[in-house]
């Protein structure tokens, strides 16, 4: 009889492993999904809500045969609202939230497990920096929905270029240094091509030099503040190592299963070597 219910607790026990496994599994394949289609949802997101006036008439970028605000774009309107708000805008800030709440708790493994794609290769401290990538999604589909002007617009996505070389100097938020530096080099030579592209521009319509040259003075910028922020971290920063916050009191179930194996060895030793004692 206890052969047949320790069998039922070790059946129960591992139907509710494979549970767990598929739910966490299921939680990760659904929070890729939505991190995949941000983008794409977050631009049409932004053509559905944005309209210009023309001849008196507000129309639809995208279609300027659409009128706005009448007709079929009224339930076309109201979906890229709540896009807008509840997907692209609340989907990084939940995100965010669980994020910061799993951390403040100490519940590291679901920043390493449900939130591996966000979290891998970054300190510990940073773990909510590629979130910062979802909000960029969002400036990006205002630009190109919104600046009709394709020298704007790589001017503008330089500037976002920049200011992320910035973030990553300021913050470091990867674990490894080089990492840090391949970001930090990445970003000054995505801009310095753009700069170098304005320069080289034959487009007599558009006067590129006025963006050329504060794009070219942002670059200096940024070069500056990332010499400084190399210097600080060998010379004077003593902090910039990854460390995790010391574990609560209560154990994870990974934990108790781990110390409820070896307590099970530990009696079946024990029983073991008694019944020999005793024989």
């Amino acid at each position: 009889a206890e052969y047949m219910g320790a069998a039922g607790a070790a059946d129960e026990a591992e139907v509710n492993t494979i549970w767990a496994r598929f739910k966490t599994r299921s939680e990760l394949a659904f929070v890729l999904v939505l991190a995949f289609l941000h983008f794409m949802i977050a631009l049409r997101s932004v053509q559905a809500v944005s309209c210009t006036k023309i001849s008196g008439e507000y129309r639809l970028i995208v279609d300027l045969k659409i009128k706005c605000f009448s007709g079929r774009h009224v339930s076309v309107l109201a979906a890229g609202w709540a896009l807008l708000l509840f997907y692209v805008v609340g989907f990084p800030l939940l995100a965010l939230a669980m994020m910061t709440r799993a951390y403040s708790r100490h519940r590291f493994h679901v920043l390493k497990v449900q939130f591996a794609f966000l979290t891998r290769s970054l300190r510990s401290q940073t773990f909510w920096y590629r979130l910062i990538a979802y909000f960029m999604n969002l400036v990006l589909a205002l630009q190109l929905v919104l600046i009709q002007s394709m020298s704007m617009r790589v001017f503008v996505g330089s500037l976002s270029f920049l200011t992320s070389t910035i973030l990553v100097a300021w913050l470091k938020p990867f674990k490894k240094p080089l990492q840090n530096r391949i970001q930090m080099f990445i970003g000054v030579a995505n801009a310095l091509q753009i700069v170098i592209l304005l320069s080289l521009s034959t487009n007599e319509k558009v006067d590129t030099s006025l963006l050329r040259n504060i794009l070219a003075g942002a670059l200096g910028f940024v070069v500056v503040f990332i010499v400084i922020s190399l210097i600080w971290r060998d010379c004077c920063a003593h902090d910039d190592h990854d460390e995790e916050p010391p574990p609560p009191l209560e154990l994870e179930m990974d934990e108790i299963a781990a110390c409820a194996t070896v307590a099970s060895s530990a009696s079946s030793s024990v029983s073991l070597s008694s019944s020999s004692s005793s024989s």
